[in-house]
């Protein structure tokens, strides 16, 4: 410990040094027993290291899809081969029976069916052409009914109104009342016929209508039957010699087609 005082050698006493001192407050809430351990220990245990396996190396497989592509690619292309092969043929073999003359089937006179026929081509038809015509309906439902009914009618060209009179002939003793017979497809053409017969100023008898065999609309069938050219609409001038069919023992058809105004009172509605 250093000593409160030294000595001078100009001073008879010896020399006191003054000590700087501290004071220090302290507090009443201090603990008045030592301070207790905590039973917290000093260190903290650290959890055990988990070895975690490297993850394996993911395998490229790119050269796989290319090797699938090329395959689809070459089974495309041998798909390709085949079917162009096949097309060859078939051209080869078209051209081949086109370059080779060919028999021309004999026209059936006979109808398809119930509503067709089969026609003689014209001259200038190609080899082997059967013409197809659709035998016309009257609306009659002949042979299933037979009664001389009327069914009221209009045209497909002009629009203009005609009766149709069902199994009913249309005859006169001598042909008096005849004006022209021609050969038509529907009874819409057979009156299409009369209208312009009486639209010609130079024509002195009036169309009043005209008889109409359907069945005839097969030129075959109407040139055997008249020997000679075939005919199926008959336009007449008079109403006079409208009466019955006298081909329904024959199981013909035959109607009568009548003008706007006439053969009234004729026929059952």
């Amino acid at each position: 410990m250093a000593p409160l005082y030294h000595d001078d050698a100009g001073h008879n006493a010896p020399e006191v040094t003054p000590q700087q001192s501290y004071l220090y407050a302290v507090s009443n809430d201090a603990p008045s027993q030592p301070p207790i351990p905590t039973k917290e220990p000093y260190y903290h245990a650290q959890p055990p290291l988990v070895e975690t396996p490297a993850e394996p190396t993911r395998i490229r497989q790119g050269w796989k899809r290319w090797w699938i592509l090329a395959m689809l690619g070459l089974f495309i292309a041998l798909i390709a081969g085949l079917v162009g092969g096949f097309i060859g043929q078939a051209i080869q073999k078209g051209r081949e029976s086109s370059d080779s003359p060919t028999s021309s089937p004999t026209p059936s006179a006979s109808p398809s069916n119930g509503n067709s026929t089969a026609t003689t081509p014209p001259p200038n038809a190609p080899p082997g052409t059967v013409g197809t015509i659709v035998l016309p309906e009257s609306g009659c439902n002949f042979p299933a009914s037979r009664a001389q009914r009327r069914i009221a009618n209009e045209t497909v060209y002009s629009r203009k109104s005609y009766t149709i009179i069902c199994n009913s002939g249309w005859s006169e003793p001598g042909g008096q009342d005849d004006i022209l017979a021609l050969w038509t497809l529907t009874p819409s053409d057979c009156i299409e016929a009369c209208i312009s017969h009486n639209a010609a100023g130079s024509n002195q008898r009036s169309c009043k209508g005209g008889g109409f065999i359907p069945s005839w609309t097969d030129r075959n069938e109407a040139a055997k039957v008249l020997n000679g050219p075939p005919k199926n609409c008959f336009l007449k001038n008079s109403t006079t010699g409208i009466g019955a069919n006298d081909r329904e023992v024959a199981g013909v058809e035959v109607v009568a087609l009548c003008m706007q105004g006439q053969c009234s009172g004729i026929g059952t509605s």
